[in-house]
């Protein structure tokens, strides 16, 4: 299920690209975008791993349809609020998510797991911080 919400994630960085000019938005979008596409790659290439079963499906943490068409459509400052307030729920989700198999009995998923806890945890920081600065 990780794979089409870190797929989420991604349109989002891919909209900072378009819809915003501000230095920090574009920082942490590719922060989030340098860290998740190596995740799906990683997540892809393990035996019997199905993203197109999951697809449509809502997970927590991700916007609904009528919240990115407002990403979308927002420029600026509204685009950045936007932005953070929703990545910081999709992050949340994520987390949530990858703390039901830190305690895999498969390495790997446990350490991107782990990995996914902890560097969610910090960019939520950072996100959390640029949203109070608005």
């Amino acid at each position: 299920m990780m794979i089409p919400h870190h797929e989420q994630a991604l349109e989002m960085v891919a909209l900072a690209q378009t819809n915003t000019k501000n230095p920090d938005i574009l920082a942490i979008a590719e922060q989030v975008r340098g860290a998740q596409e190596p995740e799906i790659v990683l997540m892809k290439s393990w035996p019997g791993v199905d993203a197109a079963a999951h697809m449509g499906h809502t997970m927590k943490g991700m916007l609904s349809d009528s919240e990115m068409e407002k990403l979308r459509s927002a420029k600026g400052d509204e685009f950045d609020q936007l932005f953070l307030e929703g990545m910081i729920k999709h992050h949340e989700g994520a987390i949530e998510m990858a703390k039901k198999v830190t305690d895999s009995k498969n390495h790997s998923v446990m350490k991107l797991a782990e990995w996914i806890v902890n560097v969610q945890a910090l960019e939520i920081d950072t996100m959390k911080a640029l949203l109070s600065k608005k």
